[in-house]
This record gives C-alpha cells, structure tokens and sequence, in this order.
C-alpha cells in the first residue's frame, strides 16, 4: 500500500501504481494512470477526493476504465462502470 499523507495532494499522469493507495483527508488525481490492486485500489479513512480522468483500474471488483470523481469518508473505492 502506498500512502498519501494527511492532507496532501496527489497530482499524477501517465503512471502505474501497484497495490493500493490510502489516503486521508487527501487529494488524488489522476489522468492517464493505472492502478493495479489485489484488493481495493483506494482505501480512505478521513474525508478524500479521488478523481480519474481516462484512468484504468484492474482490482477483484474492477478491471477497465475508469473516469470519475467521488468524496469518500471510511471507505474503500470500487470504480463504477462507465455510465451511458
């Protein structure tokens, strides 16, 4: 797991993660990324912003792309599938 520390912010692009990345009160962002997970691929504990622009998220729950923006509070990311 990776962490992003307390209150910051994480621009990305055109990267692979692997495993996953917590976060709390945290901004992610990311453009063109792909997150590989075993598990969840974002695990938030304080209130986060997590948004993906043309992103691929391959996880048990997930495996595609992945264009979004959500807040979570305690809980654990599964992308939706792309709405019509």
């Amino acid at each position: 797991m990776i962490p992003a520390r307390t209150r910051s912010e994480l621009l990305d692009v055109n990267r692979v993660f692997y495993n996953a990345l917590w976060a709390d009160t945290s901004r992610l962002n990311f453009a063109g990324d792909s997150l590989l997970a075993l598990d969840a691929p974002v695990d938030v504990r304080r209130r986060s912003r997590v948004i993906a622009s043309a992103s691929e998220v391959h996880s048990p729950d997930h495996n595609g792309h992945w264009h979004d923006s959500v807040e979570l509070e305690d809980a654990r990311l599964v992308p939706e599938r792309a709405r019509p």
